[in-house]
């Protein structure tokens, strides 16, 4: 066999899991509050989605988003510009039947992630029994746009689990594809900046 080697390539989208007692502190924000609304603020097309306390979810968050910076400078082979991350703003997504997340990406921020909360078991039913060509129901999509280039991996897709973490670069367009069965799934977004 010939070895060999290849270059990383796009953007660094970082995964990882919270454990349970983060995943419970995290839920402990995500009250539905009406003064809150943020849904006309955000591109979803998801009736639920409230803004919750930015400096708490920092707390829980801080480990992981240090942990991204030191995975960005392994990534790009260049150093972080900034000593870490602030987040910005943060909000919950009570996305159920039929809602979805068009393709987007997030502005006015550097860096932006997504925490899964609660995946009840029925979407990953749905996902499983699915035979279409597309992306399977209630998977997360992240795309890179370069023209017409020929052998080239232009999108990522991940079904969500509990805990998961997700940290990208905010311009990277995504995408939330939507499921058909009476659940619903929790996530948590966050813009942040460097500091």
């Amino acid at each position: 066999m010939i070895p060999y080697s290849f270059p990383y390539f796009g953007p660094f989208i970082f995964k990882a899991q919270i454990n349970n007692q983060q995943v419970e502190e995290i839920k402990k924000l995500c009250i539905k509050d009406k003064t809150k609304d943020h849904s006309r603020k955000l591109a979803g097309h998801i009736k639920e989605e409230y803004e919750i306390d930015s400096n708490r979810y920092h707390q829980v968050m801080t480990p992981y988003l240090d942990t991204y910076c030191e995975g960005y400078e392994k990534f790009y082979d260049k150093k972080f510009k900034g000593t870490g991350l602030t987040t910005k703003q943060v909000w919950v997504n009570f996305m159920k039947a039929g809602e979805y997340n068009p393709p987007h990406h997030h502005g006015g921020c550097r860096f932006s992630s997504v925490v899964f909360l609660d995946v009840p078991p029925q979407i990953k039913k749905e996902a499983d029994a699915f035979h279409g060509t597309s992306h399977p129901p209630g998977s997360i999509e992240f795309v890179v746009h370069i023209g017409d280039v020929q052998e080239y991996i232009a999108c990522y897709r991940h079904f969500p689990q509990k805990g998961d973490a997700l940290i990208f670069p905010a311009n990277v367009t995504h995408t939330v594809y939507p499921f058909q069965c009476k659940a619903t799934r929790v996530s948590v977004a966050a813009n942040y900046l460097t500091i």
